[in-house]
């Protein structure tokens, strides 16, 4: 989805919305002064109907909002974010549902349209949906006021009123502390196990008594890493990987992909880090595997998306976000051959391995990772943090 900017200061208003037009009155009553141009767009059958292709020379006005030149981080800017914030969402409001908002070249009357030249501006534009249809449900913004609020912006996702950009929710499990998870975590579907893997892995990583992010002095750090603490051998680490990829070897079989399983089934297993893997055959397989697990066909609420982020941003890791969030993810896989119910699901019938990614998460817990070089799973070690 689109995220509109709620942090522009300059508006486009052309057709019926431009002054004089029989539609101006959305823009009537803001302050500043009008300045007369063009945008290079596509004009259709009527002169509010443009479309996203560049060709044709269109008179645009362009609004500038006072207050541009305020300093940042002063008390004014603060000011003027809420301003704007408040301007634009009663604009979307005031033309209407068929509209969208989105950015757009702007130049002034004289000029030729070329890009970044000639007094060109990028501007806000209300356009048609119909022309414009990827604008449709944007994404929602927070108020400025609530911005770095991310506690209360989650709870307003859980509760299904906004629809935030994923990124807002980047920290918001690895700035928390554990006594918070069964208030931030404990009321969504199939939250027993996530809570569970959530506070192992706090307790396998606090540098302090209760953070994985500081040891309580000096030291503070962006992510979490391998602790030093946790390591193996590298014996164990190449035990680990066969086990992880028996897990997704199973898991690929059971979804009739046994051309992919049949490749990971035969890797070799070596210790090394080699400097330009090949992709086929192995990757290749592991891919498949990555669209089965992550990309199925059915969307999942937008509470997931956002917790998928929060989960990665903990150690910038697609392991542990997948292993964190594998018990949600169970009722979007697609079905296994002859399902069982959840256990089914997740491979947990007699005589197959489990599939429930706790090697995957061992491996990288003790500092351990493996490549995928042609018919090779060549396993090495990461750079360990001291805790």
């Amino acid at each position: 989805m689109t995220v509109p900017n709620n942090h522009s200061s300059v508006l486009i208003a052309y057709g019926s919305h431009a002054p004089g037009g029989a539609n101006h009155h959305v823009y009537a009553s803001l302050p500043g002064k009008w300045r007369k141009g063009f945008i290079n767009q596509i004009c259709h059958e009527a002169p509010d109907d443009i479309g996203p292709e560049e060709g044709h020379l269109i008179e645009a006005w362009l609004l500038e909002l006072p207050g541009k030149n305020v300093e940042m981080y002063t008390p004014e800017y603060e000011a003027r974010k809420r301003t704007l914030h408040d301007i634009w969402t009663g604009l979307d409001a005031a033309i209407g549902p068929e509209w969208g908002r989105t950015g757009m070249r702007w130049w002034p009357e004289g000029s030729e349209p070329l890009a970044g030249a000639n007094g060109m501006l990028v501007a806000n534009i209300h356009v048609p949906l119909d022309r414009f249809a990827y604008l449709a449900d944007p994404d929602d913004v927070p108020h400025p006021d609530d911005a770095d609020d991310i506690v209360k912006l989650w709870q307003q996702v859980k509760r299904g009123e906004k629809e935030y950009d994923w990124s807002h929710f980047l920290a918001l499990i690895k700035d928390a502390q554990p006594a918070e998870f069964d208030h931030l975590f404990g009321d969504l579907p199939n939250s027993g196990e996530f809570l569970s893997r959530l506070k192992q892995l706090f307790a396998d990583h606090l540098l302090s008594e209760a953070s994985v992010l500081t040891d309580g002095e000096e030291r503070f750090y962006w992510y979490v890493c391998p602790l030093q603490r946790n390591a193996l051998p590298m014996s164990a680490l190449v035990e680990l990987a066969k086990q992880d990829i028996a897990q997704r070897v199973a898991f690929l079989r059971r979804r009739d992909l046994d051309a992919e399983a049949d490749v990971l089934a035969r890797l070799r297993f070596e210790p090394g880090n080699p400097d330009d893997p090949a992709y086929e055959p192995a990757a290749a397989a592991m891919d498949r595997f990555d669209d089965e697990l992550r990309h199925t066909d059915q969307d999942r609420p937008h509470w997931m998306y956002c917790l998928k982020e929060a989960c990665y941003g903990i150690a910038a890791s697609f392991v542990l976000r997948d292993w964190l969030m594998l018990a949600m993810n169970v009722e979007f896989l697609r079905p296994a051959r002859a399902p069982q119910g959840i256990l089914g699901t997740l491979g947990l019938r007699k005589g197959e391995p489990a599939f429930d990614l706790e090697p995957a998460y061992r491996l990288w817990k003790a500092g351990g990772k493996y490549v995928l070089d042609g018919a090779t799973c060549f396993v090495h070690e990461v750079d360990r943090r001291q805790a």
